[in-house]
């Protein structure tokens, strides 16, 4: 659809004489840009490199980026094999490194304190849990072994640190004998591997099913904050205190599935979390409810992977295209404010588009992301997005909701008549980078900061928007 212009032209003819020829060329690039209809939601990665082939058995678990590499850990779980490939920047496998000391290797987490790995696994001839920190060339420098004998199995699921201190989370199972019995735990350990603290394993009454907690976090106090999955419901989240090991508060959720998947916590104690249906939660620091949103998918999805970078929070997942009858992976960029989602993107260019799922995701910087996909579990691939070359516009409409005058500008700035719509408006420059970000009224101005091309969005209750702003002031 072709973009209506609105407004006037701000200038007569004689303000043309202060133009260089370079600067009406300039004009008349940006006239033809505007009139230009933009679509598109596609992502299109910088390069995608597989990092397994079917049929395999071979998993990945995290994926961390360290001095222009990314680390993939992964486990054969045939042969029991732990280690970690390493890719260069231009996606080529440059190094695997093996994990001896670990048969099955479940977490990894990189310390930006220390510049080393901490990963956590199982032992399958011992049957105990194996906490292992190792520098970047594979040397492990501690090891730690626990042992639960009242339960018959144990994985561990997480590993978070803050300051100097890094936090293990837990799961314990009794399958066989007289009862069926699960809990939760954490250990606390620091740099050197001395234990700092620890929980007493805990349990809901009556939990004849496994509870996992996938997911766990510091919040700015170094209290242990874990989610919980139940799979006979509800599911829940639990602060425990950082003296005692007592749960300070629990607040349960009825969730698809009862299924947590992604936990982050902001620096103020704020708490958000995911669920299998794209169901995103804040919760205050004292448990409280800020806001419950959906990403508004029909069908199969989840957000697997939550980051907060900057002052945004992202979500990575998967969704069931019915229409289109094959599932994508997506990333969206969400205000964490009050949950509204700023945009979001997707990808399902790839041959076996069934069962395309995120598996982890992490920041290289504001603008580089790193993802690990998967697809039907069959084989696993990393994907490199440049979050501004990718960016993603709005199909632009008619416009009978907002006027942005004048437009093109020769001043710095706009103004809004919006016929009396409060909504969020979000501009953006041509690379995609956000320059702007909050709730706007009729009448409002919007300072833009250079002379060039920019993509206004405006998101209100009745409608959303995009339309091109061009200033071509000195």
């Amino acid at each position: 659809m072709w973009l209506s212009c609105h407004g006037y032209i701000p200038w007569q003819l004689n303000s043309l004489k202060i133009l260089n020829m370079k600067q009406l060329f300039f004009c008349a690039a940006l006239f033809f840009l505007v009139l230009t209809p933009t679509f598109s939601q596609q992502l299109n990665p910088d390069w995608i490199t597989n990092i397994t082939s079917a049929p395999t058995n071979i998993l990945s678990s995290n994926i961390h980026y360290v001095d222009g590499r990314t680390y993939v850990s992964m486990v054969d779980e045939d042969s029991f094999h732990s280690y970690m490939q390493v890719i260069d920047i231009d996606g080529n496998l440059v190094e695997q490194i093996f994990i001896p000391e670990i048969d099955y290797l479940s977490v990894s987490h990189y310390s930006n304190v220390d510049s080393c790995f901490y990963l956590s696994g199982l032992s399958i001839e011992t049957d105990s849990m194996i906490f292992v920190k190792m520098d970047q060339n594979g040397m492990v420098l501690w090891r730690r072994a626990f042992y639960f004998n009242e339960y018959s199995s144990n994985a561990p699921y997480n590993i978070t640190e803050k300051n100097d201190e890094i936090l293990l989370t837990y799961s314990l199972f009794n399958v066989s004998g007289p009862s069926v019995s699960s809990a939760v735990g954490y250990i606390v350990v620091n740099s050197l591997g001395n234990i700092l603290r620890q929980n007493q394993p805990f349990s809901f009454p009556a939990a004849p099913v496994p509870i996992i907690s996938y997911v766990s976090e510091f919040d700015q106090d170094g209290n242990a904050v874990l989610g919980v999955t139940n799979f006979l419901g509800p599911c829940s989240i639990i602060k425990f205190n950082k003296i005692t090991g007592l749960p300070t508060w629990i607040e349960n959720f009825n969730l698809e599935n009862n299924d947590i998947q992604s936990l982050v916590i902001d620096e103020i104690g704020n708490i958000y979390f995911s669920g299998y249906d794209n169901l995103l939660l804040k919760l205050s620091p004292d448990g409280s409810t800020i806001f419950e949103k959906t990403l508004g998918f029909d069908g199969f999805h989840g957000a697997k992977r939550l980051l907060l970078q900057g002052d945004y929070l992202f979500a990575n997942g998967y969704r069931y295209n019915e229409n289109a009858d094959k599932s994508q992976m997506y990333i969206s960029q969400i205000n964490p404010i009050d949950g509204q989602i700023d945009w979001l993107w997707y990808y399902d260019d790839i041959s076996n588009q069934f069962g395309l799922s995120v598996e982890d995701a992490v920041f290289a910087n504001d603008s580089t992301l790193f993802i690990i996909g998967s697809a039907t579990a069959e084989y696993e691939f990393i994907m490199k997005l440049n979050l501004n070359s990718s960016v993603s516009v709005f199909e632009e409409v008619e416009l009978d909701k907002i006027l942005i005058y004048p437009n093109p500008t020769i001043s710095n700035q706009v103004q809004l008549n919006t016929n009396g719509i409060s909504g969020r408006a979000v501009l953006r420059d041509i690379n995609g980078k956000m320059l702007f970000n909050q709730i706007v009224h009729d009448g409002d101005t919007i300072w833009l900061p250079s002379c060039g091309l920019f993509f206004l969005f405006f998101e209100s209750s009745e409608n959303r928007i995009a339309q091109k702003v061009i200033s071509i002031h000195k």
